[in-house]
């Protein structure tokens, strides 16, 4: 009897390092992959990385001249962009969705500016002219995409909410 015994012992005692190996190794992987996941999404993202995520890739003729990145998605509430472009690449992003499109005079900034922020000390959308052009999609109640060009087509600040 006792020797049935040991060997009962023995296998549950393999079993049960065997299992706890196993497990340690799984949770290894599971670990590595949601740190790295972590990571990844609090990194800082390069602006072609941004503007691709927004608006996949983009024309040649883009050049993109400044970049606040929502750093901590629910904390920071937006993604600021200004970049200068040509009307063919406004008409690409403005083909993936709904916009609805308005014209104001910068004069008139009560009339079209965002009311969300704060917003970057670069973002002056004065220096678009004498007027604008307001393109903006909502998604939801948590996402909205608001771009503001001059009558051009040529240079374009965009916010991207994303609460």
């Amino acid at each position: 009897m006792t020797s049935k015994k040991t060997r009962y012992l023995i296998v549950s005692a393999i079993l049960l390092v065997g299992i706890i190996l196993f497990w340690k190794i799984d949770l290894t992987k599971t670990t590595e992959r949601f740190s790295s996941g972590v990571f990844r999404l609090f990194k800082n993202k390069s602006a072609m990385e941004v503007y691709t995520i927004l608006f996949q890739r983009p024309h040649e003729c883009t050049r993109i001249v400044n970049l606040t990145d929502q750093s901590m998605p629910y904390v920071d509430c937006c993604i600021w962009l200004e970049f200068y472009g040509c009307p063919e690449e406004v008409e690409r992003i403005v083909s993936k969705h709904p916009f609805e499109t308005r014209k104001y005079l910068t004069k008139d900034k009560l009339a079209y500016d965002i009311l969300f922020g704060p917003k970057p000390t670069w973002w002056s959308l004065a220096i678009l002219g004498d007027s604008v052009v307001k393109l903006s999609f909502k998604r939801d109640d948590k996402h909205e995409q608001i771009l503001f060009t001059n009558l051009e087509g040529t240079h374009i600040f965009c916010c991207d909410r994303a609460e």
